[in-house]
């Protein structure tokens, strides 16, 4: 489900889907962008309990990589397969993927794998990947 009417969605697969607690899963990320990422943009993967609205209680509830060591930058489009931990509680969980700026706060892409009625884009409003 896209992020917000103004943001650029990225397509997302996940496999296996759905995620395995405690496993690693690939993301399969797929997207074009209206501002392309350049040098220290950031790929992150959160892991969101759908209630609270905080990360799960899991080391692995936040992946954050530097996009450029994934991809040469800067990024026109997006095709990439990212094999992510996944946490082992916490879960079932809202998943957001997000494209953003070094300091993680100018979201460029974006997408929410959630129930529909999910508070989980307020998440967005409030947290930042980098944090």
């Amino acid at each position: 489900m896209p992020c917000n009417s103004t943001i650029p969605t990225l397509d997302i697969t996940i496999n296996p889907d759905p995620p395995i607690p405690g496993k690693t899963s690939t993301f399969k990320l797929k997207g074009n962008f209206e501002e392309y990422p350049v040098t220290g943009s950031l790929l992150g993967v959160l892991f969101v309990n759908p209630k609270t609205l905080d990360y799960v209680n899991d080391p692995n509830a936040k992946y954050v990589q530097n996009l450029c060591i994934i991809t040469s930058c800067p990024v026109i489009s997006l095709d990439i397969d990212v094999v992510v931990p996944i946490p082992k509680v916490g879960m079932p969980a809202d998943i957001i993927v997000g494209v953003t700026d070094a300091y993680g706060t100018k979201i460029h892409a974006c997408a929410v794998s959630a129930p529909i009625g999910s508070p989980a884009l307020k998440f967005l409003k409030d947290k930042t990947f980098s944090e």
